[in-house]
Formats: C-alpha cells, structure tokens, sequence
C-alpha cells in the first residue's frame, strides 16, 4: 500500500520536503577551481626584483600582446573595462521599411500560412516533404 492509501504514512517526509520558494543551495555551485585561480593570482610571482603578483604579471602580458596587434586581446582588455557591447537585431519588411503589424494582423498572417501548408501538404503529400 502506498502512502496515500494509507493514514499511517502520509506524514512521513513532510517535514524533510523542498519548500516552495526557498532554494536547496543558497551560496550557488561551489566555485572551487575560481578560488584556486585567486588564489595563484594573487601570490608573489617569484624570479623578478620587484614584488608583483602572477595577476600584474598576466595582465601586464595580456597588454603587451594586445599593443603587438593580438585583436582579441584588445577586445578582452575593452571588455573587461567598459563591459560587452549590447548586441541588438532590428527586424524590417524585405524593401527595408518597418514591419507594422499589430498582434491581430501577425495572428492572421500565421492562420493563413498554415492554412495554406496544410492544404499543399493534403494535395501533394510526397511533394510537400520534399520542401
């Protein structure tokens, strides 16, 4: 008999369930190889007079490649300083000109199109798999 056949067993794992609403991991993924990054980051690269970081020393690299033309490194640099760039897409008609539709016209402009598909699909049902 299953538990919610049976009184006797409703009640067992009430307590222990998920609540909604209420995450099972709040700190997120442990980020253990990020903080054994930082950490190498952050000590003293060793073999040099002045005391810099392996993180001054990379990055001072990562510059230097980017002044010798490395394109992608000086989008790095830009994109670590300014942030990404926002991609947008503007959509336009085929001449170029702004598609003004309202909801309702782009609702009959679909019903129409798959009208129209199903009817060729009902009249030439080989042809139709073929496009």
């Amino acid at each position: 008999m299953n538990r919610e056949g049976n009184p006797e067993l409703r009640h067992i794992g009430v307590a222990t369930r998920f609540k909604a609403g209420v995450s099972g991991n709040p700190a997120g993924r442990p980020r253990k190889l990020t903080r054994i990054l930082e950490r190498i980051l952050d000590s003293v690269y060793p073999g040099e007079g002045e005391k810099r970081t392996y993180g001054e020393v990379l990055v001072q690299a990562i510059v230097e490649r980017a002044i010798n033309g490395s394109d992608a490194l000086v989008a790095l640099i830009f994109e670590r300083i300014e942030g990404k760039v926002p991609t947008t897409h503007e959509h336009s008609g085929r001449d170029g000109t702004e598609i003004t539709l309202s909801l309702e016209e782009i609702d009959a402009k679909i019903v129409e199109i798959v009208s129209e598909a199903q009817a060729r699909a009902r009249a030439a049902p080989k042809q139709a798999l073929l496009t």
